[in-house]
């Protein structure tokens, strides 16, 4: 397992590092890097692989309250954020309907009309 955190370091500030086995910044169920000084912002880094990745929040919390998001490294705007992220992890529920050709019930594909539907095989015809 390459990226499992192997090390955790805590320097002489109280700052708190998270690493994985190539030595990059890396933690999965929390902040990657935690500090409570002002000379940092004081802030919570949440980093995937050296890079700042955060899908459920933003991926830098200062304490001052500003917020960063970053997905793989990328800096989003708050919006930009959660349009990204707004369907990642759901699971979409199929869709079927019966054709008006063969009358066999298949998949509908989006963007074709519900209502007088023909499988791709009775469009052939």
């Amino acid at each position: 397992m390459p990226n499992a955190v192997i090390h955790c370091i805590v320097d002489s500030y109280g700052d708190t590092r998270w690493y994985n086995a190539l030595g990059a910044l890396h933690r999965t169920d929390g902040p990657a890097f935690s500090s409570n000084l002002a000379c940092h912002g004081g802030s919570n880094q949440w980093f995937m692989n050296g890079l700042r990745h955060r899908e459920d929040g933003p991926a830098i919390e200062y304490y001052s309250g500003d917020r960063l998001w970053y997905l793989d490294g990328k800096n989003y705007s708050e919006v930009e954020f959660k349009h990204l992220t707004r369907y990642r992890g759901r699971v979409f529920k199929k869709k079927y309907l019966t054709c008006r050709g063969c009358g066999k019930k298949v998949e509908w594909i989006v963007g074709t009309s519900k209502r007088s539907y023909a499988c791709i095989a009775c469009r052939a015809l």
